[in-house]
């Protein structure tokens, strides 16, 4: 604490600064350099582009980008245009996507289409990510390292400081499960009576007749506050609530659950390469997803069921899998609802597994390392990204300040800038994309190059 007063008190204070809107490029083109021109000049505009370019330590972290991806999941279909391709994940995003869509940034500067253009659009669309293909571009993370020039701006009341001397990190961009919209992961981990009629009248009559104690565990009913359920009418597919199990949306635990383990294995396995194992890793993990991710048809707020499964998921994957260089996972805690749900399921601020030290620390800002000794531990960050924006996101859609945890990120770091795959041509070089294949209890590196079974 004493060091983070030093630094705070030798830092700049500022008030909030405006989200910057950032690039311009036709969506889905890759490496346009007119485009990418452009986008150095709206980050100039709002004072976000790089001051050390001319450095060699600017150029490491440039060349220090990475894809990293679900090897299953794009088994054999990694370069071209075709649907469900890596490189389309990678490239064929809008600027800025919020709120499911409702409201963003295109990346050629024209007026924004609104949600129902992407969500109609058909996989392999030149003009960018179908609805199923935003959900298997969630399985790839761009890693870079990156500088920390300030932290703050999120949440609102946290105080921007601007430090004196910059710090390198390692920051993985991710995206968390969308619940948000009905076309996203909500379609594969919920089942009702709209999308899956059949099989929901099945688990009705199972749940009416009482004889599957365990059914209500496995497919949670979920209700917003104590006593109305959130249901979706079977013939609309409209979203209402009420106090009867008819027509009450179905959480299937298990699926969320084994997506989220998959998730961290992935996570962990490419921090494991990035880092190289020079130094032990400190981890800043939020609660990815747990945000506007978390409400249905953008409403009603499940997080109250979704962050007890998250963390089992994490405990899980931890005790699966050997992550040799994971030290210690901090899990920042930013609004008090949350921090009131993890403290009915977590007493204690903090618990190991296989000598990996995981604590929560309310109030805490996802940068501000200067309590961590960087001599001793590489400094490992979780962006929480969507798969149908730049990395950094939100930019231009906020007057008052960043609105998440990934545009605060956006604005105290240069990812806008060595993540973005117009300005930086390695993240588009094949070579820097690296598979993880993901076993129960092991996982390996691979390029592709030899035959991978994809996952069913």
């Amino acid at each position: 604490m004493i060091a983070r007063g030093i630094i705070r008190a030798l830092g700049i204070f500022s008030k909030g600064v405006a989200t910057p809107r950032l690039s311009s490029a036709l969506l889905g083109r890759s490496l346009c350099l007119p485009a990418a021109q452009y986008a150095k000049d709206r980050l100039a505009t709002f004072e976000l582009l790089p001051q050390d370019q001319n450095t060699e330590s600017f150029q490491q972290r440039m060349k220090s980008a990475k894809v990293f991806y679900d090897a299953k999941i794009f088994a054999n279909n990694l370069e071209g245009d075709q649907p469900y391709s890596l490189q389309r994940a990678v490239t064929k995003v809008a600027a800025a996507d919020v709120e499911a869509s409702r409201y963003g940034e295109m990346a050629d500067g024209s007026a924004w289409p609104g949600a129902e253009f992407f969500m109609q659009l058909k996989s392999g669309d030149p003009r960018g990510l179908s609805p199923d293909e935003r959900i298997q571009a969630r399985k790839k993370i761009i890693a870079s390292r990156a500088l920390i020039s300030r932290f703050g701006g999120y949440p609102a009341n946290s105080m921007i400081t601007t430090l004196r001397k910059p710090y390198e990190a390692y920051i993985f961009t991710m995206a968390g499960m969308q619940f948000e919209n009905a076309k996203l992961d909500y379609k594969t981990c919920i089942v009702d009576a709209y999308n899956h009629p059949e099989k929901y009248q099945a688990l009705q009559k199972e749940f009416a007749s009482e004889k599957n104690e365990l059914l209500p565990f496995e497919y949670i009913p979920l209700k917003t506050g104590l006593f109305r359920y959130i249901q979706r009418d079977a013939s609309t597919g409209n979203f209402t609530t009420g106090f009867s199990l008819k027509n009450a949306i179905l959480l299937h635990r298990d699926t969320y659950f084994k997506t989220l383990v998959e998730d961290f294995t992935l996570l962990f396995a490419s921090a494991e390469k990035m880092t190289e194992g020079n130094k032990k890793m400190y981890f800043k993990l939020p609660l990815i997803g747990m945000g506007y991710f978390a409400r249905i048809e953008g409403c009603y707020d499940i997080r109250n069921y979704l962050i007890p499964i998250f963390l089992s998921a994490l405990r899980r994957a931890l005790e699966k899998q050997t992550f040799k260089h994971l030290h210690t996972i901090e899990i920042p805690i930013f609004e008090e609802e949350t921090a009131q749900i993890v403290d009915v399921f977590f007493r204690e601020n903090s618990f190991d597994i296989n000598n990996i030290k995981v604590i929560f620390t309310p109030r805490e800002d996802i940068l501000d390392f200067t309590d961590v000794d960087s001599k001793e531990y590489d400094l490992c960050v979780l962006n929480p990204g969507d798969a149908n924006s730049f990395p950094g996101n939100e930019i231009g859609l906020s007057k008052n300040g960043p609105t998440s945890v990934e545009s605060a990120i956006g604005n105290n770091t240069d990812i806008r800038y060595v993540q973005n795959h117009l300005l930086n041509p390695n993240i588009t070089q094949r070579e820097n994309w690296i598979g993880v294949a993901i076993e129960d209890q092991q996982y390996h590196y691979t390029n592709n190059e030899q035959h991978i079974t994809p996952r069913p």
